[in-house]
C-alpha cells in the first residue's frame, strides 16, 4: 500500500508538469524511469503472527518498523525524482543549436549583416520558437522603417524547425563604438519540443571590435605661445565613413590656464561641446576658438579634441575618436601679465569702477633698460575720461592708452635680472551702456598690454625682448526690473473705497515692468508673495504667463527669452495683477503690504551667468499712483 501511494505521488508529479501522455515522453527522453525494484510489490506486508510482539494495535512491532522502511523510501524516491527533473528542465535544450556569423573586426559606421543560423539537433519538431537578440550599446538596425537605435532586447517568432533541419535569421546594423572597443552580441532561443509543454533555451554570444574610428580631428594652432597672449586656433574633423554619422557632437578639452572667450560656431552646451549633428561620409567642417594662455615658460600645453555622443539629459559622453595637440609656453625676456582686482571672473557689471594691475618681470640674468610698457583699452562701456593712472603714467586720449615709460616712472628705466614690478590704473564705466542697434549687444571691455625696451643688449641682439597680453572681460546685461502698486491709471478696474476702510474691500493693480539692455536672456521668471491678509482676484493681463499658489501665495510671471534691447530700442515688457484687501480695526492708520519678497531671476546667454535683480515690496501708500495722496494711503474706520 505504501509502495502504491509513493508511485501515485510520483505519477501525479509527472502528470501536474506534462500531462498524462507528455510524462511519459518525458521520463523516455530522460533514458530511463525512476522506479523501485519489482522484487518489492511480492513481498508480503503481514508477518506471521507466531512468536512476533505486537503493539497496542495488534500489529506486530516488525511490521510497523517495515512500513516505516517504506514510506521513507517512496519519499526519497519521489524527492530524488523531482529534483532530477528540475536540474533536467533547467539546464540547457540539447534539441537546438544557435550559431552567429560575421566579420569579428568591424569599422565604425560600418553596414554589416549579421546572419543567425538555429539548428535542430534532435529528433523532434520544435514548435513555438522565438529567437531573442540582446544588443549591446553602439548598435543600429537597418530595415524596411529606415535606421534607428537598436532597442536592449529584439525578438522575432520562429516557425517549427524539423528535425535535422535549419533556419537563419540576417540582422543588418551599424556599429559605433572607440577603436579597439568590443560589442557582445547574445543571442537565446526558446522552444517548445513536440509533445511537450515544457519551454527549453539555447543561447550563444558572438563578440565584434572596432577596428576603426574613420573620423579625424585635425588642428591649426602655433607650436609656440607665450604667457598671456589671446590664442586663436581652429579644430577641424572630417569623415572618410562609407555612412553617415548621425547625431555627433564635437568636444574640446582645455589645459589649466587656457580661458575660453568665445568661437565660431558658437558652442551648443557651455564652452566646450558643439552639436554637428549627421556628418555625411567624405565631408568636414571645423571650429575656430579664440582664448587667452597662461603659464609658466616651458610649460607644454595640451588641448584635446573627440568627435562622440553627448547625451544632454546625462551630461554623457561617449568618444568614438580623439585627437589631441600640444604646443609650448615660450618666456620671453620680457613677460607682463594683466589682471582685473579682486575679480573671480572676466565679467563685469555696467557701473562698476574697474582697477587693473599690470605685473612685469625680467627673466633674464641682464639689466635691462629704459622699459616701457603701454596698455590700450577698448570698450563702448568705458567712461575714458575717468582713467586714473599710478607710478608716473599718463594717458593718451587720442589712442585711448596708458603710458609707463623710464621719464616717468623711475623703476623702468633699469629693471635688474630677475626684477618684477607692478604698474595700476582704474577706470570707471558706464551706467547705462549705450544701445543705439542690434549690433550694440554682447558688449566686452578689451585690455591689450605691450611692455618692450629700445635698448637691447648685445647678447638679445635679433631675438624678441618684449611680450604681449590681452585681456578680455564681459560685461553683463544690464537689467531694470521695477512693480508700482495703483488704484487709478491701470487698464484693470480696480473698486471699493480709498482711503480703505474698515471691513469693506478695495482692490489694487499691481504693475510690473522689465527692461534689458545688451543680452538676451532665457529663463526669465518675476515671483513675490501676498501677505495672508491680501486677496488674489484671478485677473491679470491675459498676454502674459502669470499663475499664483493659493498654498504659498507665490505669484509667477514665467518669460521664456528677453531680447537684448527690449525697453530700449522695443517696448519694455509689462505685466498686471489684481490683488484685494479687507481691513480690520486693527489696521486703522497704517498702510498694507500687499506684495513682498520679489525678485527677478533669469539667466544671461552671453556671460553665462544666473542674474538675479531683487524688486521692492509694494503697499497700499501709492506713491506711483499720482492720482492720490497721503491721506488716501493708510487705512480708515
Amino acid at each position: 500500500m505504501g509502495y502504491n501511494k509513493a508511485m501515485g505521488k510520483l505519477e501525479e508529479l509527472e502528470e501536474e508538469l506534462y500531462g498524462k501522455e507528455e510524462g511519459k515522453e518525458v521520463t523516455r527522453r530522460m533514458g530511463k524511469r525512476v522506479f523501485f525494484p519489482g522484487a518489492l510489490s511480492k513481498i508480503s506486508t503481514r508477518w506471521p503472527e507466531n512468536g512476533r510482539p505486537k503493539d497496542k494495535e495488534g500489529y506486530s512491532i516488525d511490521r510497523r518498523v517495515f512500513r516505516f522502511f517504506l514510506w521513507g523510501l517512496a519519499v526519497v524516491g519521489a524527492a530524488g525524482a523531482a529534483l532530477f527533473l528540475f536540474l533536467y528542465l533547467g539546464t540547457r535544450g540539447q534539441e537546438a543549436e544557435i550559431v552567429i556569423h560575421g566579420r569579428e573586426r568591424v569599422e565604425a559606421g560600418e553596414v554589416v549583416n549579421i546572419p543567425i543560423v538555429i539548428r535542430n539537433v534532435s529528433g523532434t519538431v520544435l514548435r513555438e520558437a522565438e529567437l531573442a537578440i540582446i544588443f549591446p550599446e553602439g548598435f543600429l538596425i537597418l530595415d524596411d522603417q529606415g535606421e534607428r537605435q537598436a532597442p536592449p532586447r529584439f525578438t522575432k517568432n520562429i516557425p517549427d524547425i524539423a528535425p535535422d533541419k535549419e533556419t537563419q535569421v540576417e540582422i543588418t546594423v551599424r556599429i559605433f563604438g572607440r577603436e579597439s572597443e568590443e560589442k557582445n552580441l547574445e543571442a537565446s532561443l526558446i522552444y517548445r519540443p513536440e509533445n511537450l509543454r515544457a519551454r527549453f533555451s539555447a543561447k550563444t554570444s558572438y563578440t565584434f571590435v572596432v577596428s576603426r574610428v574613420p573620423l579625424a580631428i585635425s588642428w591649426e594652432m602655433p607650436e609656440v605661445l607665450s604667457a598671456g597672449q589671446d590664442l586663436d586656433f581652429e579644430a577641424r574633423y572630417s569623415s572618410t565613413a562609407t555612412g553617415p554619422f548621425k547625431d555627433l557632437s564635437l568636444r574640446l578639452d582645455y589645459p589649466p590656464g587656457f580661458i575660453f572667450i568665445s568661437a565660431s560656431p558658437e558652442p551648443s552646451v557651455g564652452t566646450a561641446i558643439w552639436d554637428i549633428g549627421t556628418l555625411d561620409p567624405d565631408r568636414q567642417g571645423s571650429i575656430k576658438v579664440r582664448g587667452k594662455i597662461s603659464g609658466g615658460g616651458g610649460e607644454v600645453k595640451t588641448f584635446v579634441g573627440g568627435l562622440g555622443k553627448f547625451d544632454v539629459l546625462t551630461k554623457e559622453w561617449k568618444p568614438y575618436s580623439e585627437s589631441s595637440r600640444e604646443a609650448k609656453i615660450f618666456l620671453a625676456p620680457l613677460s607682463i601679465d594683466v589682471s582685473l582686482d579682486g575679480a573671480r571672473e572676466q565679467i563685469i557689471s555696467p557701473g562698476e569702477r574697474l582697477n587693473f594691475t599690470l605685473r612685469y618681470r625680467n627673466n633674464t640674468d641682464l639689466t635691462l633698460k629704459n622699459v616701457s610698457v603701454e596698455a590700450r583699452l577698448e570698450g563702448t562701456i568705458v567712461e575714458f575720461g575717468t582713467i586714473t593712472p599710478d607710478a608716473g603714467g599718463v594717458f593718451d586720449g587720442s589712442r585711448n592708452v596708458v603710458l609707463w615709460g623710464p621719464g616717468g616712472t623711475q623703476e623702468l628705466r633699469e629693471v635688474q635680472p630677475g626684477g618684477e614690478g607692478t604698474l595700476r590704473f582704474g577706470v570707471s564705466t558706464k551706467e547705462r551702456p549705450p544701445v543705439r542697434g542690434k549690433a550694440d549687444q554682447n558688449l566686452t571691455v578689451r585690455l591689450r598690454s605691450v611692455i618692450e625696451t629700445k635698448t637691447v643688449p648685445r647678447e638679445l641682439v635679433g631675438a624678441r625682448v618684449g611680450s604681449e597680453t590681452a585681456l578680455e572681460l564681459k560685461v553683463r546685461s544690464k537689467i531694470i526690473f521695477a512693480g508700482r502698486a495703483l488704484y487709478r491709471g491701470s487698464a484693470l478696474n480696480t473698486s471699493g473705497p480709498l482711503p480703505p476702510k474698515v471691513g469693506i474691500k478695495t482692490s489694487y493693480a499691481v504693475l510690473w515692468e522689465m527692461r534689458n539692455f545688451t543680452n538676451n536672456l532665457e529663463n526669465v521668471e518675476v515671483k513675490g508673495f501676498l501677505p495672508p491678509n491680501v486677496v488674489w482676484e484671478n485677473i491679470f493681463s491675459k498676454d502674459a504667463q502669470i499663475s499664483f499658489d493659493q498654498q504659498s501665495g507665490e505669484i509667477r510671471w514665467r518669460i521664456r527669452e528677453v531680447k537684448a534691447g527690449t525697453g530700449v530700442l522695443s517696448p519694455a515688457l509689462t505685466s498686471a495683477f489684481l490683488v484685494s484687501i479687507l481691513p480690520s480695526e486693527a489696521d486703522v492708520g497704517q498702510t498694507l503690504t500687499l506684495l513682498r519678497d520679489v525678485k527677478l531671476t533669469a539667466r544671461d546667454t552671453f556671460t553665462g551667468e544666473d542674474v538675479e535683480v531683487p524688486g521692492e515690496a509694494l503697499t497700499t501708500e501709492l506713491k506711483d499712483d499720482i492720482t492720490t495722496t497721503n491721506k488716501d494711503w493708510a487705512v480708515v474706520r
